[in-house]
């Protein structure tokens, strides 16, 4: 009994950690990456939401935008804000 009992405990925080990132809340100043998983290959399309409003709304849909963060290896393409977020 108090094996199976160590054993929850060590296993516990673990699955507290995975369901925390299931339901990311843009509130608490998380950054949401689209598609979450998976390989990037050419022609990938990310998307990006951010907890807070990051343009105006003049900026919204034009073309060639500057990127809002940094990569390493750097992205190549072109950033297009479809919200404010």
């Amino acid at each position: 009994m108090k094996f199976t009992l160590i054993i929850l405990l060590c296993i516990l925080p673990c699955i507290s950690r995975s369901a925390d990132t299931e339901h990311l809340d843009l509130n608490g100043g998380g950054v949401l990456v689209e598609p979450t998983s998976g390989e990037l290959k050419p022609g990938t399309v990310l998307t990006f939401t951010f907890p807070t409003a990051m343009i105006g709304p003049a900026s919204i849909d034009i073309p060639n935008q500057p990127f809002p963060f940094v990569s390493q290896p750097e992205l190549e393409g072109e950033f297009l804000w479809k919200s404010q977020t």
